[in-house]
């Protein structure tokens, strides 16, 4: 069976459900709405908007309870630490920068060295490192790649 045939009936039962509930309170709507016209305009926007404020609070990643007692202290201990988290996970990338840079300056120098004093007497040394080191490079160059199309 497919989801749209378990949808389907989901809501088939959810309907009928409904019809049950309103032949047991056949005037269930009309009574609401009596009841709300009653209530003063002022009281039904205060009602409606405590009504959207629990929702909002059901819907929260901070339970109901705790949301309750949170004062204005509470929020500025939150935001500071949100700030000195930032900070510290923007010291990690720059100092992570810098490493890369000094990786990728130190692995040049390197292979200028061997360019310079390789080259002139041992070139099949010199080829078997260079043969190495692109083999390096193109499988981590395929490791990026397909880490980065997995995320």
């Amino acid at each position: 069976m497919d989801n749209s045939t378990n949808t389907n009936d989901r809501n088939a039962s959810n309907t009928l459900s409904n019809q049950e509930d309103k032949n047991k309170h056949p005037n269930a709507d009309d009574k609401i709405e009596e009841i709300l016209t009653k209530i003063p305009q002022e009281d039904l926007e205060n009602l409606f908007v405590s009504a959207s404020m629990r929702s909002i609070q059901t819907t929260s990643p901070i339970p109901p309870q705790i949301f309750d007692k949170l004062t204005g202290d509470h929020i500025n201990k939150i935001i500071d630490s949100t700030e000195k988290s930032e900070e510290r996970d923007f010291k990690l990338q720059k100092r992570k920068q810098n490493f890369t840079t000094l990786y990728v300056v130190l692995g040049i120098g390197v292979f200028i060295f061997l360019t310079i004093f390789l080259s002139k007497d041992k070139t099949s040394v010199f080829l078997d490192i260079l043969k190495i080191l692109f083999g390096f490079l193109g499988g981590l160059g395929l490791g990026t790649y397909k880490k980065y199309k997995s995320n």
